[in-house]
C-alpha cells in the first residue's frame, strides 16, 4: 500500500515538473498603467475643430483605445478607436464651439489598464468670413 501511495505522489510530481517547463512558459506580462493625458490641457478652450489629442505612454502596453464623446457620461461616442499604437491621435468630425469629453486606456497581453481620467476641451469657432471689396 506504501509502495502505491508512493509511486502516486512520484507520478504527480513528475507530471506538474512537465507542465511547468520552458516550453510551456508563463506570461509574465502585468496590466499597463492607464495613461495620463497631455494635450489638449483639461478644460481647454479655442481648440482646432481637427485636434490631435496626445498622452504618455504606459510602461508595457502594446496599444491604447480613445474615446471622444459629446457628453460626459459617454453615451454620445463621437470616437471610439482601438488599436492605437502611438500616444497621438488626430480627431476628424467635430463641430465649432463645442464641449467634448476625452480619455484612454493601455492594454497588453495581460488585460486593459482602467481609464484615464476625462478631460474635455472646447473647440473654436468657424473662421470668419473674408469680406468682399
Amino acid at each position: 500500500m506504501k509502495s502505491l501511495l508512493m509511486l502516486a505522489l512520484v507520478s504527480i510530481f513528475i507530471f506538474n515538473s512537465c507542465t511547468t517547463n520552458s516550453s510551456n512558459p508563463v506570461n509574465t506580462a502585468t496590466i499597463p498603467t492607464a495613461p495620463t493625458q497631455l494635450s489638449p490641457v483639461d478644460a481647454s478652450t479655442g481648440i482646432a475643430v481637427v485636434p490631435t489629442l496626445s498622452w504618455n505612454s504606459s510602461t508595457g502596453a502594446t496599444s491604447y483605445t480613445l474615446q471622444v464623446s459629446a457628453n460626459s457620461s459617454f453615451s454620445i461616442l463621437v470616437l471610439n478607436q482601438g488599436g492605437i499604437t502611438t500616444t497621438t491621435r488626430q480627431v476628424i468630425g467635430l463641430n465649432p464651439l463645442s464641449i467634448y469629453y476625452w480619455k484612454v486606456n493601455a492594454a497588453n497581453s495581460a488585460g486593459t489598464s482602467a481609464w484615464s481620467d476625462t478631460w474635455s476641451f472646447t473647440t473654436t469657432g468657424p473662421s470668419p468670413a473674408v469680406p468682399l471689396l
